[in-house]
């Protein structure tokens, strides 16, 4: 397992753009009303990013996957992304995807975010080359309703751990 690496505003902001800049998802780790959000928003801005803002703790577990529907052949299924996601498929310039409270989100959603996040695709459909990840969270300690980030997910993302500043 890899150690979180402990930041101040500023330089999680410059760890954030080369994050960006290299395609490498983050994690930012941080007790809650610490900035770990507005940094973000600002280092994706700061890359020329759009900025798509998601709330795991929010999502149902069908919105990852998308909605299944009948396929021509009548003998199988097909899902059909839509929100956030087709969005995700089909961006055309750069587009930083901020999953906000992702330690606050059931299992099977923190499950389903892997593919994005490492796969770069959910099903058979591509996630644009243009995307970029920044997954928030609270810590355990900070009482905010974090159960745990799973394992398999923070393994896929560089850990920055915001430190209290106040």
């Amino acid at each position: 397992m890899t150690e979180n690496i402990k930041v101040n505003p500023r330089q999680l902001a410059r760890q954030l753009h080369t994050l960006l800049e290299c395609d490498i998802p983050a994690l930012v780790v941080g007790a809650p009303g610490a900035g770990k959000t507005q940094v973000a928003i600002q280092a994706a801005h700061n890359y020329g990013a759009s900025v798509r803002m998601m709330h795991a703790v929010s999502m149902l577990p069908t919105d990852p996957r998308g909605l299944g529907t009948i396929a021509a052949d009548r003998q199988s299924a097909v899902w059909l992304p839509y929100g956030d996601f087709l969005a995700m498929i089909n961006a055309t310039s750069p587009m930083a995807v901020i999953i906000d409270d992702v330690g606050q989100a059931p299992v099977s959603i923190q499950a389903a975010l892997m593919q994005p996040v490492e796969a770069r695709r959910m099903n058979n459909w591509e996630i644009s080359p243009y995307v970029r990840f920044i997954l928030t969270t609270n810590r355990r300690e900070d009482r905010a309703g974090v159960q745990t980030v799973i394992e398999p997910l923070k393994g896929r993302c560089c850990i920055l751990e915001l430190e209290n500043t106040l």
